[in-house]
């Protein structure tokens, strides 16, 4: 089926731009977190080369590891993952994209898009990765040119329009279409819709967002 947003937002392949170092319509990976710059270390009067060299981390980008306290960004305030209800509201999602320091207003960005012929295992329905153009050569080496143009949508637009696609279609789907991907019985448990939102890069501007099933039990 189509993600719901082709004809709001124009989604790029996933080999472009090309020439970049990580293709950041990859999406079976995830952008690491930090500012992804490279300044000389600053060195003040009373330092030796020892002391300077760490300052230099600060502005770096670092690989996540699993634990969500050294996973905390620590060069912005807010971040991670959110896991959503089904029936969020664009409020609510509003909200939620202010809390986490979301670039809501952007319009500069690129949108790649998956389906998961797996959803069960992959733990996703359908999922789109948002990636800042200001993002594309700190953290991807990725050089996308002059040539790119505003979206029609906003990101925070964008958010909003993929959640309530994502809704309509499944809302509108028979009552089985989700049945039996998490091994719900359709009686004690059953499967429902629901979402995940992701800063992947909050100081860049790299955001995953993605419909998903979870088991609904009595």
């Amino acid at each position: 089926m189509p993600i719901g947003i082709e004809d709001r937002v124009m989604i790029c392949p996933a080999d472009w731009p090309a020439g970049a170092a990580v293709a950041p319509g990859d999406l079976t990976r995830f952008a690491p977190i930090g500012l992804a710059m490279s300044p000389p270390p600053a060195v003040m009067p009373w330092d030796n080369a020892n002391d300077a060299m760490p300052r230099g981390e600060f502005y770096g980008a670092a690989a996540r590891s699993g634990d969500p306290f050294q996973d905390a960004p620590i060069n912005e305030a807010g971040g991670g993952i959110v896991y959503l209800s089904g029936t969020i509201d664009t409020a609510t999602l509003r909200s939620m994209a202010a809390l986490l320091h979301v670039f809501s207003e952007e319009t500069r960005y690129a949108v790649y898009a998956s389906e998961s012929k797996r959803p069960g295992e992959d733990r996703y329905l359908a999922q789109i990765r948002i990636v800042r153009i200001a993002a594309m050569l700190p953290l991807f080496g990725a050089h996308p040119g002059a040539a790119t143009h505003a979206q029609a949508l906003s990101i925070g637009e964008l958010l909003a329009a993929f959640v309530q696609a994502q809704q309509q279609h499944w809302n509108a789907a028979s009552s089985s279409a989700l049945e039996g991907l998490l091994g719900g019985d359709g009686d004690t448990a059953s499967e429902g819709l629901g979402f995940g939102f992701m800063v992947e890069n909050g100081s860049n501007g790299v955001y995953r967002l993605w419909s998903r099933p979870w088991l609904v039990t009595k």
